[in-house]
């Protein structure tokens, strides 16, 4: 019994001391923590103030220099400039009123009295906003009134429907219609030569030639009557009407290529 009882209170002493040991670890363990954020927070602190110091050292001076600027006059500056460069002189620089009277000596002034008179006169009879006379105007025939008026477009154009697809017309046509509008220059009558290799071409002079586009003949003559021309080579001559361009095309199938043609005329200049 003695030796258990010993063992127990042996171990009682242990497991108290273990727990104080523990209990005093973790009181100086709060105490160093403690410490630890104290320091940090006044170093912050110590921080934040020498910053706030700093900014308002700035601040201050700052304003002592916007204070040390001295204030300009922006006349007084440009008067100096002006008397540095030699535009101006210090005597004239000052405004002063000129001696006497301005009646006193008219006599170099640069004035006439009585042509100005005159003048003055001649303003009061005439002003220039009143309207002219119809009868002063120099007189216009009919005829030259005639000629500067825009000609109205003939009745046979205007009844045409110029939404209507260019369309086939015969040789009578071509050759009898529209010939007055023809030499008012209200409708044109145009001849394109076609060469065997595919190339339109409208004649400008004898043996001149301007080529076409596909675009340009399909616009020109429509797409189908072009189709049709190139595929039938029975076809040597046709003609096409377009409302919307006022023209009438003759179109003419070549024995030759556009590529000789031109190289003959080439040789011939």
């Amino acid at each position: 019994m003695n030796k258990l009882a010993i063992i127990t209170g042996l171990a009682g002493l242990a497991l108290g001391a273990t727990g104080g040991y523990l209990a005093c670890h973790l009181i100086e363990k709060k105490k160093i923590d403690q410490a630890i954020s104290d320091g940090v927070q006044e170093t912050l602190s110590e921080i934040r103030g020498n910053q706030r110091q700093k900014i308002m050292e700035n601040e201050e001076k700052k304003t002592n220099i916007i204070n040390a600027i001295p204030h300009f006059n922006a006349v007084d500056i440009a008067k100096d400039i002006a008397k540095d460069s030699g535009y101006v002189s210090e005597e004239s620089s000052d405004s002063k009123e000129p001696e006497g009277s301005p009646d006193e000596d008219d006599d170099g002034l640069p004035f006439d009295a009585e042509k100005d008179a005159e003048t003055l006169t001649l303003a009061e009879k005439h002003n220039i906003w009143d309207e002219e006379d119809p009868s002063e105007l120099d007189s216009v025939t009919q005829e030259e009134y005639d000629d500067e008026q825009e000609p109205e477009k003939p009745k046979a154009i205007e009844d045409l429907d110029p939404k209507k697809a260019p369309y086939p017309i015969t040789e009578d046509q071509w050759s009898n219609e529209f010939e007055e509008e023809t030499a008012q220059g209200f409708w044109d009558k145009i001849t394109v030569m076609f060469f065997k290799d595919n190339v339109f071409a409208e004649r400008v002079r004898y043996n001149e030639f301007e080529t076409m586009s596909s675009q340009e003949t399909e616009l020109a003559f429509g797409k189908d009557n072009v189709k049709k021309f190139i595929e039938d080579r029975s076809l040597g001559r046709i003609f096409i009407r377009n409302n919307r361009l006022t023209a009438d095309y003759e179109i003419i199938r070549s024995p030759r290529s556009y590529s000789s043609a031109m190289h003959e005329e080439d040789e011939e200049e």
